[in-house]
């Protein structure tokens, strides 16, 4: 599968990333309603990490330019992963941070889909290679 979208690198230090991984989600929901989107958070390093608000489903037509006014770095991007191997796992947002503290007991991840729905329900895909 070939996940598409925009991609921000994050700080992870003192888990700062969840609060401005869900500013950049408010951000891209009002600027385009009604599309589901998709987070994948990958390639972590440096105490930080790359994060792509887009899908895997469907090409979503970003305006680039329109979304550097707000995120100065951000980056269009297509990023190939595996097809298979994921586990899934359910959880509301207000207990997303357990979730993951649960999920990287077990160690780092090569990476992970977020789908996070208006009720604050979400579905959480995790892929560990080695």
């Amino acid at each position: 599968m070939i996940f598409k979208g925009i991609e921000i690198r994050f700080n992870c230090k003192n888990k700062e990333q969840y609060e401005n991984i869900g500013l950049f989600w408010d951000y891209m929901r009002k600027a385009y309603p009604g599309i589901q989107l998709r987070g994948l958070g990958y390639s972590w390093a440096d105490d930080s990490l790359g994060y792509v608000i887009g899908d895997y489903e469907h090409s979503i037509q970003f305006d680039i330019e329109e979304i550097k006014k707000q995120y100065p770095s951000a980056l269009y991007v297509e990023i190939n992963l595996p097809d298979n191997g994921w586990q899934t796992f359910s959880c509301h947002i207000n207990g997303l941070g357990q979730l993951y503290d649960q999920i990287y007991k077990d160690g780092v991840l090569d990476y992970e889909i977020e789908e996070i729905h208006s009720d604050g329900n979400c579905k959480i895909s995790i892929l560990r290679l080695s």
